[in-house]
C-alpha cells in the first residue's frame, strides 16, 4: 500500500487552498460598514421655512465584540441640520449606538436652507467615526432649484 499518491497530494493542496482562502478572509474583514439609501418618494420636501430636506435610511454594521457608538455626519452642505426619529441629534452630528455582532438601520433626515443651495444635485458625504476610523459613503442632495 502507498500511503502517498497523487490523490492525496491532490487532496492536501486542494484542503490547504480552502483554509487559505479562509484564513486571508478572516484577517481582510472590515469590523464596521456603512451603506446608505437616498429616500425616493418624495425626492425632496421643502419645508414651510424655505429650507429643502431629503431623508436617508442609514445602516451601520459593527463586527466587532463590543458596543460602539458611531458619530454621523453630513458634509459637502452649508449648515446641514440632522434628524433622526427614536435618537437624539445634535445639529449636525447623530450619535448611533451599534451592538456588538450586529447592524443598525435609522432614517436620517438632513435640512438644509435653500439659498445654501447652488445646483438642483449637490454631491454630499455622509461620514461615520468611529474608533479612529472614517466610513465615508457619497451621496447627493437634491432640489428643484427654486431659489437658484
Amino acid at each position: 500500500y502507498k500511503f502517498i499518491r497523487v490523490r492525496t497530494i491532490f487532496y492536501f493542496v486542494a484542503v490547504a487552498l480552502v483554509g487559505a482562502v479562509m484564513v486571508a478572509g478572516f484577517v481582510n474583514r472590515t469590523p464596521y460598514q456603512i451603506h446608505v439609501a437616498r429616500d425616493r418618494n418624495p425626492l425632496f420636501v421643502r419645508l414651510a421655512d424655505g429650507a429643502i430636506r431629503n431623508g436617508y435610511t442609514v445602516k451601520l454594521v459593527n463586527r466587532t465584540y463590543e458596543t460602539k457608538t458611531f458619530h454621523v455626519t453630513l458634509s459637502g452642505l452649508a449648515a446641514p441640520r440632522l434628524q433622526t426619529p427614536g435618537l437624539d441629534a445634535k445639529g449636525s452630528v447623530v450619535d448611533v449606538p451599534v451592538r456588538s455582532g450586529e447592524e443598525r438601520v435609522f432614517r436620517l433626515m438632513a435640512t438644509v436652507p435653500q439659498a445654501s443651495l447652488s445646483a438642483n444635485m449637490t454631491p454630499a458625504q455622509i461620514t461615520a467615526l468611529v474608533d479612529d476610523k472614517t466610513l465615508v459613503f457619497k451621496t447627493v442632495f437634491i432640489t428643484d432649484g427654486a431659489g437658484q
